[in-house]
């Protein structure tokens, strides 16, 4: 049972992050695209398939807009409570979920980075 609400977390967090990160970068698969097509013309058709310089240059990219926009950890703990808040009371009572919440409100505190 552990290991399942364990799993649950760590999904929670990780639906969250992207979520939460996407409403900081309003109309990034147009810059994602743009980043594409320049890759391509400069590497070639297809060189943006699996290559690690692509997904490294979307993802700082992506990272410098969200930034940009204001995300800060700050923010994505005020943010993740807001969205958990329906779910609060069972996760009050469910001591893995729990420790999420404490480190949700410690993120959005600022005690945390």
């Amino acid at each position: 049972m552990e290991m399942c609400l364990k799993e649950r977390m760590w999904g929670e967090v990780d639906r969250l992050a992207h979520r939460i990160k996407d409403e900081y970068a309003p109309g990034f698969d147009a810059i994602r695209s743009e980043i594409h097509t320049a890759f391509e013309r400069q590497h070639g058709e297809g060189s943006a398939n699996g290559s690690e310089d692509f997904a490294k240059e979307v993802n700082d990219r992506y990272k410098l807009e969200t930034e940009r926009n204001g995300f800060t950890s700050v923010v994505y703990g005020q943010r993740a409570l807001e969205l958990l808040e329906p779910m609060q009371e069972v996760y009050e009572r469910t001591p893995i979920l729990q420790v999420m919440l404490e480190n949700l409100r410690a993120l959005a505190a600022g005690r945390t980075s």
